[in-house]
């Protein structure tokens, strides 16, 4: 997708700057604000994982086990924890270091045993019990980004390891060459090059289709996964995945509608109705889809073009996000959700999606600080910032981010302390701080 610096909805985007300043601030000063919510979101993100009930190297999707029981280890939410533990990992020394090379080391071998058990979705299959048992339940299966996540996170930490010289390690449990193969990495992206092309279900669990999330991560896996084949001598496979990953790039283009005026989630959809075709995870792929390769953008102006569109129609949907007193705009999944987490009547804003929109935006803001546009940095930045504002005026004083908050008065509800809305907020908070 062809990278065009555009600063989309531009009348939208001083509406909302401008009512800003209106807004009252929360009591502990923003920037210090986030600071602190980093450092309480890590603690509670860590304290997800491997959890003393739970098999070593589960990710617990939240501590939440009734209503909604989310005691599980998706593979999904997983994988995007994974990722950030290894940058984590990368960053630390002494005993914060092996405590995380544990933690990383757990989830890649309890990966892998997931791997070679029989569930009713394979390799897509979604989720598992906390002992490592597939979820034998009926549910939307399979889902493709999960393998393509746990690639993406895998491959990272692989590469760390290969440059402290323990290739034998890597060789063992991660990547081994072979077809077929027993290791963790090699299985997925085999399984991700096979099975792109095929219909599967989205990452809301509810519609079956081509989804432009599934195809950016599973492209990015392909991707990151022939470097490290290469890296390890597997000539052959790198470059099939290579051949996969440009075939999945020319696909993309199809998921842009010009009459509408930005890029819908699904081609094919069956399932839950979304008529607009709108989808916050759009964004969210741009995110967690990027290599790195220059080939998508947070400037491209049809991921701009979308995120405006997805944050207008939810400014209008959502009540708390006309009162005069909140900063910025709350981010749902899509314009027309019902799922409440305890409830099935109404959707409500995401944290980990509002939060997500923040980083989007410092994302568009550091491509265009390395283009020497200093203007244009400045305005993503400040769009990034009410993002986070919003999520300042919801959150809880003990630094517990829950999985939405209400539509109507805006206190945290659905899952407790769901570890992908702190996996998010720490991205955030990490993307603007690289801004300076």
């Amino acid at each position: 997708m062809k990278v065009i610096t555009l600063i989309a909805g531009l009348v939208f985007w001083q509406f909302v700057l401008a009512s800003t300043s209106l807004a009252q601030m929360a009591p502990l000063e923003f920037e210090s604000w986030i600071q602190w919510q980093e450092q309480r979101s890590i603690e509670r993100m860590l304290k997800n994982i491997s959890p003393e009930d739970a098999a070593p190297g589960v990710v617990i999707a939240s501590p939440e086990r009734v209503s909604p029981p989310y005691y599980f280890h998706w593979v999904r939410d997983s994988a995007v924890t994974i990722d950030l533990v290894v940058d984590l990992y990368q960053e630390s020394d002494g005993d914060r270091r092996l405590d995380l090379e544990r933690r990383l080391l757990e989830f890649a071998r309890f990966s892998h045993a997931l791997q070679l058990k029989t569930a009713k979705g394979g390799l897509g299959e979604p989720k598992y019990y906390i002992d490592g048992t597939p979820y034998d339940g009926e549910w939307c299966r399979p889902q493709n980004d999960g393998p393509a996540m746990r690639a993406i996170a895998m491959a990272k930490f692989a590469q760390v390891l290969l440059d402290q010289n323990r290739g034998e390690l890597v060789k063992q449990l991660f990547y081994d060459g072979a077809y077929p193969t027993l290791s963790l990495i090699k299985k997925d992206l085999e399984y991700t090059a096979s099975k792109w092309a095929e219909k599967n279900c989205d990452l809301w669990e509810e519609v079956r289709g081509h989804h432009f999330y599934t195809r950016m991560v599973q492209r990015r896996a392909l991707i990151e996964g022939a470097k490290l084949a290469q890296r390890l001598g597997d000539a052959g496979a790198a470059a099939w995945y290579l051949e996969q990953a440009e075939l999945i790039t020319q696909s993309l283009p199809l998921f842009w509608r010009s009459e509408r005026g930005y890029l819908v989630a699904s081609l094919e959809p069956v399932g839950f109705p979304k008529p607009s075709g709108l989808d916050a995870g759009t964004i969210l792929a741009f995110l967690h889809g990027d290599p790195g390769d220059g080939t998508v953008s947070a400037l491209d102006q049809r991921a701009q073009a979308t995120l405006t569109h997805l944050t207008e129609a939810f400014r209008e949907i959502y009540p708390i996000n006309r009162r005069p007193e909140f900063t910025g705009v709350g981010i749902g999944r899509y314009p027309e959700d019902i799922y409440g987490g305890h409830h099935n009547n109404h959707g409500n804003p995401w944290v980990l999606l509002t939060a997500g929109f923040a980083q989007f935006n410092y994302q568009a803001a550091r491509e265009a600080k390395a283009s020497g546009e200093e203007g244009v940095m400045e305005i993503y930045r400040k769009r990034g910032d009410i993002f986070l504002k919003r999520i300042q005026a919801h959150s809880n004083p003990d630094g517990s981010l829950s999985e939405q908050f209400d539509r109507h008065h805006g206190f945290m509800t659905s899952a407790k302390d769901l570890t992908w809305s702190h996996v998010e907020f720490i991205r955030a908070a990490r993307a603007r701080r690289g801004l300076r």
